[in-house]
């Protein structure tokens, strides 16, 4: 009789193994929450417009500082060092280097309801905001066109224009200052930007290609960790900033310097009394303290043009080109799914066993309905009184017989009756 199941057993045994095996492998990925990225390149007609962002270096005329330190022998020198230390509300007040710079479209209808050469100020918020290089120790200026506070940034509907927007720059005396495009819902910091430096005496034409890359991450918050950063302003950019900002008050109580700060602010860069972190110090780029953002796109550029001044002219002329080649979107996606998962385990199931999810299903309701019925059909008794009921010798009425099951049987009018003792 052994021997007689013996193949059987080591059929289910080997099948069960194998079961095991594959179902195994394929959870260890699925629970791994793996991902994969499957990269779209696309020539798009309607391009998005990146923003821009330019920063003048402060320099506050004699006259200025001394007024403002009036009351200290310093150097001229020494006044410089000492401006680092005002109100940042006091520093947006100070002189710039003499340079006038004005942002205009192009071409006609660059922008949907833009007529040629409209100023950039017209289509987006201008913000101003004051930035400090902590390796320079120089503060600038800086000016945002076209930023967007909605993820909605403007979109190029024109096929004709070369340019997304071009910038006018005036300067009597030599200068250099810094342009950097990027993310029209965000601001960056100075230092971390792909910032470009222009030289007014050396520069007339400066042309840089942009071109945009869009990461995408599932909305499975258990793949990525992922935040959508609606209500944050700057996005996971913003989030940065924050973290950094409570750090450098915490510590010097001095607004951080690895942070663009508005021009009302009443903190000071850097203070007398305590040591600032360095930028090392901070750990707010971390995913623990900020997540990455579900969505995020940000602007590459790269210089194609520089040709140097052949005359003496007051004029620099910057443009932003819209790129001649592909947008690259990078779709972060699950390295399997759950359709898929299902899928699989099902496949495993009919190899090695041959079934099927409708078999497991159909069997579940058959046991669920012999469950009901002999539940139905099983009546225990309520007491020990009517158990013993049934073994005392009982009067049926006439007409009745007591069949082997307890139930009697009656025919009337040929019909029968099925009373059932109770």
């Amino acid at each position: 009789m052994k021997r007689k199941h013996l193949p059987n057993l080591l059929c289910w045994l080997f099948a069960s193994l194998g079961l095991f095996w594959q179902v195994y492998q394929v959870s260890e990925i699925f629970f791994g929450f793996q991902t994969r990225v499957d990269i779209e390149m696309d020539a798009p007609i309607n391009l998005t417009m990146p923003a821009i962002t330019v920063c003048l270096p402060l320099d506050p005329h004699p006259k200025t500082l001394n007024h403002l330190f009036h009351t200290r022998n310093l150097t001229f020198a020494q006044m410089k060092e000492e401006v680092t230390y005002l109100p940042i509300n006091i520093l947006s007040t100070l002189e710039t280097i003499d340079v006038k710079v004005f942002c205009r479209t192009k071409y006609p209808r660059v922008i949907d309801g833009a007529p040629d050469g409209q100023p950039c100020d017209l289509f987006g918020e201008t913000i101003h905001s004051m930035q400090y290089n902590q390796a320079f120790k120089e503060i600038t200026h800086c000016t945002t066109y076209l930023h967007q506070k909605e993820d909605r940034p403007l979109t190029v509907i024109s096929n004709e224009a070369k340019d997304f927007y071009q910038l006018e720059i005036y300067s009597a005396k030599p200068n250099s200052f810094y342009v950097y495009l990027h993310n029209p819902i965000e601001i960056l910091n100075l230092p971390e930007s792909d910032f470009l430096t222009i030289f007014t005496n050396q520069s007339s034409d400066v042309v840089i290609v942009t071109s945009r890359i869009v990461v995408s991450l599932p909305s499975y918050i258990f793949f990525t960790n992922c935040l959508d950063y609606t209500d944050v302003m700057f996005r996971r950019q913003g989030c940065i900033f924050e973290c950094r900002n409570r750090i450098a008050l915490a510590t010097c109580g001095s607004w951080s310097s690895e942070v663009p700060a508005p021009v009302n602010s009443k903190l000071p860069f850097r203070s007398r009394q305590h040591t600032c972190p360095s930028p090392s110090d901070y750990k707010c780029e971390s995913f623990e303290i900020c997540p990455v953002a579900c969505k995020s796109s940000w602007y590459s550029s790269n210089l194609v043009w520089n040709h140097f001044k052949e005359t003496r002219s007051n004029l620099t002329r910057f443009a932003a080109r819209r790129p001649y080649g592909l947008e690259f979107v990078y779709n972060v996606t699950p390295y399997l799914a759950t359709v898929e998962y299902s899928c699989y385990v099902a496949s495993c199931l009919g190899i090695w066993f041959g079934i099927s999810y409708s078999d497991i299903m159909l069997r579940m309701f058959n046991l669920n309905e012999k469950s009901v019925e002999s539940r139905k059909s099983h009546k225990p008794y309520k007491n020990d009184k009517q158990r013993s009921d049934w073994s005392k010798p009982q009067a049926y009425p006439k007409g009745y017989k007591r069949s082997p099951n307890k139930i009697l049987h009656r025919k009337v009018s040929r019909v029968w009756h099925i009373d059932v003792l109770r």
